[in-house]
């Protein structure tokens, strides 16, 4: 069976259309899915969760230009999903995401 990507063109389709994107990624590591999201321009914030932020000062810097957050915490906790929710209400008053990755 083959593997053809679905996210691209789901992104794609909805630039082409005009909207807005904003991913929510709660198993993103450094952020490295959402960085190349970015850098394609398919997005316009995301926010990733990790138990500890492991990027360089570099890939912070890159985020910050692109409107990528970093949530550090327990996905158990409650004090990590109000983090994410205080992110998620800033992402141009859009109160939700349009793409959730696990």
């Amino acid at each position: 069976m083959e593997h053809r990507p679905v996210i691209i063109p789901f992104l794609k389709e909805r630039k082409r259309a005009g909207k807005d994107m904003y991913v929510l990624d709660l198993a993103g590591g450094n952020s490295q899915a959402l960085r190349d999201l970015a850098g394609l321009n398919l997005l316009q914030g995301g926010v990733n969760t990790s138990l500890t932020d492991y990027r360089t000062e570099e890939q912070k810097e890159f985020d910050k230009s692109r409107n990528i957050h970093m949530v550090t915490g327990e996905l158990l906790q409650g004090s990590t999903w109000k983090e994410l929710e205080k992110v998620i209400q800033g992402f141009a008053q859009k109160n939700t995401v349009d793409l959730i990755l696990a």
